[in-house]
Formats: C-alpha cells, sequence, structure tokens
C-alpha cells in the first residue's frame, strides 16, 4: 500500500505536467495575440504621428506658398500705387494693399503654427524610434519563441501522456480509481503531508490522523477538500 500511495504522489507530478502543457497550450496562442496587438498598437500610433508630420509638413508648404504669392501681389501693388493717375484708382489699390498686408500677417502666423508642430512631431518621432524599434524587435521575438512552443507542444503533451500510462500501470487499480475519482473535481488530487497540515487546502490535521497517515496502510481524505493525503517520508528517511 505505502508503495502505491508513492507512486500515485508521481502519478500526480506527471498529470500536473500534463495539465500545465495544457494551459500553455492554450496560453501561447492568447499570449502571442495579445503581444500581435501590442505591436499593431505601436505601429498604428506612429504611423499616425508619421501622417501627423506630414499633414502639418504639407500645411507649412501651403501657407508658405501663399504667403510668397501674397508678398509678390503684394510688391505689384505697391508699384502700381506709383502709376496710378486718379484718386478713386488709387483708394481701391490701396484698400488691396492693406488686404494683402492683413492676408500676409495672417499667412505668417499659420506657417509659424505649421512650423512649430512639424518641429515638434519631428523631434517627437526622434526621440521614441530608439525605443519603438527596440520593442518592435522584443515582441517580434517574443512572439517567434511562443510560435515555436506552440508548434511543438502536442508533441510534448504526447510523450508526456505516454509516460502517464508507464506511471499509471505502477499504481494498484482500486488507489487508482480513488485516484481519478477524486481528480474529475480537484486540480490535485492527492497531496503530502505538509507541516502537520493538508498540502492541498492546509487545514491541520489531527495527531490521530497524522498517526493514520505515517502507517501509509490505507487511503486517507482530508476532511476539509477531500483530497487523498499522503505521508511521504522518503525525503527524511535518505
Amino acid at each position: 500500500m505505502k508503495q502505491g500511495l508513492f507512486d500515485l504522489l508521481g502519478l500526480q507530478d506527471v498529470d500536473n505536467e500534463i495539465d500545465a502543457l495544457q494551459k500553455n497550450k492554450s496560453a501561447y496562442p492568447r499570449r502571442a495575440a495579445e503581444l500581435r496587438a501590442e505591436m499593431d498598437d505601436l505601429k498604428q500610433d506612429r504611423s499616425a504621428k508619421e501622417n501627423q508630420l506630414k499633414q502639418h509638413e504639407s500645411g507649412f508648404n501651403h501657407f508658405l506658398q501663399q504667403l510668397n504669392i501674397a508678398e509678390e501681389n503684394l510688391k505689384k501693388h505697391q508699384t502700381r500705387l506709383q502709376e496710378i493717375k486718379t484718386n478713386r484708382e488709387y483708394d481701391a489699390v490701396q484698400q488691396e494693399i492693406i488686404a494683402l498686408e492683413h492676408a500676409i500677417e495672417e499667412y505668417f502666423a499659420e506657417r509659424e503654427r505649421e512650423d512649430e508642430e512639424v518641429r515638434r512631431l519631428r523631434n517627437l518621432l526622434d526621440e521614441e524610434r530608439e525605443r519603438f524599434e527596440a520593442r518592435i524587435a522584443e515582441l517580434e521575438s517574443e512572439i517567434a519563441d511562443l510560435e515555436e512552443k506552440a508548434a511543438t507542444i502536442d508533441g510534448e503533451i504526447a510523450r508526456v501522456v505516454e509516460k502517464r500510462k508507464a506511471v499509471a500501470e505502477a499504481v494498484p487499480p482500486r488507489i487508482l480509481a480513488v485516484y481519478e475519482r477524486v481528480r474529475r473535481g480537484k486540480t490535485n488530487a492527492v497531496v503530502r503531508v505538509s507541516r502537520g497540515a493538508c498540502g492541498g487546502c492546509w487545514r491541520s490535521l489531527s495527531p490521530q490522523k497524522l498517526n493514520e497517515l505515517r502507517m501509509c496502510n490505507r487511503i486517507i481524505a482530508c476532511d476539509g477538500c477531500g483530497r487523498i493525503v499522503v505521508w511521504d517520508d522518503r525525503e527524511s528517511a535518505g
């Protein structure tokens, strides 16, 4: 019975390994998707800033062009003003000159605002470039690692399942049946005694129960959680 209980502990260890692999089988793709989403967000954010930069560069060029046109027209009107003979025509050209001067002021202010945004965005993109490229490289490396693990995990699971068959064959059928029944409701169906308590729920075990567990002559379940509890004295004995 004692060796059967020890073999049961070994079976639980193998089942824990299978459970961890099964968990990773779904966790790897989920984590890879999270990393891809993060990478997409980073790229979209940078792309948005680059598009903003292009828009402000275009705006700067537009107002610069309008400013140049207005200044050229102002020079023409000022030259024309010197050639005018009548007061009426002089007043009309003078009004056009005033309008052009106002337009030049507005174009100049708009050009300066666009220029300020261009410089701000260029500096921001330059400052973020190294962090952005480093993080993208980290994400791509981690995603590749997860994809490699995901591609081989079925083989790992199959290998451990085969190992389980061999371990389960060593467990007496009656003990194995109890274990399988308990395991249907709990991840860890069998646990060791730890510091006088159940290793599953940490409920203290009575002195009488501890004495019975030391004997290892029958299956004993924890009164708190229902797990099979085993007194494992192999380490202390060694």
